[in-house]
């Protein structure tokens, strides 16, 4: 979010104008909460990735690829 976008943003808070979707009015704690919310969605994204892929790799060999054949055999 940029400068002067949070700066608008306070200072509709502050006079009592900011409003989020459907005219509510928004206050900084519930923008707050809206965005750690969103943080947190992503993170666990992102650890569903990230499990996913360590259970994959599990029991494979992390060797260099120049000393990998074809059909993933190791060769001298």
């Amino acid at each position: 979010m940029s400068g002067q976008t949070l700066r608008h943003r306070i200072r509709a808070a502050a006079a009592g104008k900011l409003t989020g979707a459907g005219g509510k009015v928004v206050t900084l704690e519930a923008m707050q909460l809206s965005r750690l919310r969103s943080d947190v969605a992503r993170l666990k994204r992102e650890n569903e990735i990230i499990k996913s892929s360590v259970a994959r790799s599990t029991g494979r060999c992390n060797t260099l690829l120049s000393n990998v054949g074809p059909r993933g055999k190791v060769v001298s």
